[in-house]
Order: C-alpha cells, then sequence, then structure tokens
C-alpha cells in the first residue's frame, strides 16, 4: 500500500470512529460530532435563572443569545463557563443558580435545584 491510500483509510477511519465519542464522553447533552440527526436530546429544553443577591440576574443581556441557546439546551460545559463567568463578576456577592431540563419524554432533570454556586 503506497502512503496515499494509507492516510486515506486513516481518515476514513477517524471520521466513522469521531462520533463515538459522544457515546463515550460525560456530557449527554453534547451531540457534537455524533451520528444522531433525530436525536431526542436535541429536543431537550432546560429552564436556567440566576439571582445575585436575591436580584434576578439578566442573562439576555449579559451574555450572547448563543450561549443562552446552548444554556437552554443542557450543554454541561457551557454551564460550567456561564457559571465561572457570573461568579468572577459578581465580586463577593452570593450566586444563586436554579436550573431544570425537561426531555422529550416529559421527564425533569434537574440540573441545579436552587444551587448555591458563590459567595
Amino acid at each position: 500500500m503506497d502512503r496515499r491510500a494509507i492516510f486515506i483509510v486513516a481518515v476514513l477511519v477517524v471520521q466513522a470512529l469521531l462520533p463515538l465519542r459522544h457515546y463515550l464522553g460525560d456530557d449527554p447533552y453534547d451531540e457534537r460530532f455524533a451520528w444522531r440527526m433525530f436525536s431526542p436530546t436535541r429536543v431537550v429544553r432546560c429552564t436556567v435563572a440566576y439571582t445575585v443577591d436575591d436580584e434576578p440576574y439578566p442573562l439576555e443581556q449579559r451574555f450572547h443569545s448563543g450561549w443562552i441557546t446552548l444554556l437552554k439546551r443542557g450543554r454541561g460545559d457551557v454551564h460550567d463557563a456561564v457559571d465561572a463567568r457570573i461568579c468572577l463578576t459578581a465580586g463577593g456577592q452570593t450566586v444563586v443558580k436554579s436550573a431544570a431540563c425537561k426531555t422529550v419524554e416529559d421527564d425533569i432533570d434537574v440540573l441545579a435545584a436552587r444551587q448555591v454556586l458563590c459567595r
């Protein structure tokens, strides 16, 4: 086999195996690179609310709409990043997060029920 054929086979193997990351990963809501076009995970909808010292935090004014969309889809890495950013800008204030996701089967997965993120 020549080098070109080996390269082509290697690329095809990587492309075939890359979607398996979804099944082996730790975030069930992250479907990037997955072979799940009509997945029920895609229709998961989350409600997310933050309060800073008992005042509602304006997510839509402070974060790009893309971040809000990914929050509402339940992406764990985005939740972690938003949590960290809010805590960083809160300056010693108490930040509380409430988040719950509704699946296609109408099950409710509580991500954070009144979780205190930082003080």
